[in-house]
């Protein structure tokens, strides 16, 4: 990135291309090729993850997007004057983005020594994870209060349902609804005019039992199979029961055969 900055600036003051400058090595001008904004947005952006071959041109169709280490990069060990070192000397270990000058040797000690400690890196990088934290309980605290908004919209609707009840209720007990339905408490009277508490279960007759459900009675009647009786017995209904028998003589017990009606 440096070196692309000083580029820059002798361009600016009327220098001459990089591609025609006699000191840059073949190998260095090889790596001077590689560099494109996508790979100086990739190095200096703030978690850019995927950029395009072109930065300047949107891509003509879907997945037209590279991840960074797809891209190529520079390799700065072309620009390490030290031709005695070996490939696992520290300077070969240096940072990507450190300074570095094709003057001087004297200038590559001097900038190296002006470099920030570590702790200057690990400080930045603990400034980073605390933003990226900061915006996480940012968004958890957005989605909390939304489903807290949804939940105020659905206790409000209760309310309002609650509210046309009681509303209701208290004009049925005032008289102003429908007289049939405007007996206090949710009693019922039935067909004998005897009045009938809320959840009263009775029996009407000996197969008709109802209910009184909020001023409402319901019914239910139990219907009889039909019953041949042998043996010349006959039919007999017994009290308290819905369904006749065939009653037996003295004689023993006769043989019933049932059969259900349609």
């Amino acid at each position: 990135m440096c070196i692309l900055v000083e580029q820059f600036r002798k361009l600016r003051d009327g220098d001459r291309f990089w591609y025609e400058n006699d000191q840059f090595k073949p190998d260095q001008l090889a790596q001077i090729k590689k560099a494109t904004l996508g790979r100086v947005l990739c190095d200096n952006g703030d978690n850019i993850t995927r950029v395009t071959d072109n930065v300047f041109v949107l891509p003509t169709k879907q997945g037209g997007y590279k991840f960074c280490e797809d891209i190529p990069e520079m390799d700065f060990e072309h620009w390490i004057d030290c031709s005695e070192c070996s490939r696992h000397h520290k300077r070969y270990n240096a940072l990507p983005r450190q300074r570095r000058s094709i003057r001087t040797r004297r200038d590559i000690t001097s900038k190296v020594a002006k470099q920030p400690e570590p702790e200057n890196h690990l400080e930045v990088e603990d400034s980073f994870v605390d933003d990226d934290m900061n915006e996480e309980r940012i968004e958890g605290l957005e989605s909390l209060i939304e489903t807290f908004q949804k939940s105020i919209k659905q206790m409000r609707r209760k309310i309002r349902r609650l509210e046309q009840q009681c509303s209701a209720a208290a004009a049925a007990a005032n008289g102003s609804s429908n007289p049939a339905k405007g007996k206090p408490h949710g009693h019922c009277v039935d067909n004998k005019g005897i009045k009938r508490l809320n959840n009263e279960i009775w029996m009407r007759d000996d197969c008709t039992k109802c209910e009184c459900e909020h001023h409402q009675i319901s019914c239910e009647t139990e219907k009889c199979a039909e019953l041949i009786c042998e043996n010349e017995l006959i039919l007999m209904k017994e009290d308290g029961k819905c369904c006749p028998t065939c009653a037996v003589d003295d004689s023993g017990v006769a043989a019933v055969t049932s059969k259900d009606s349609p």
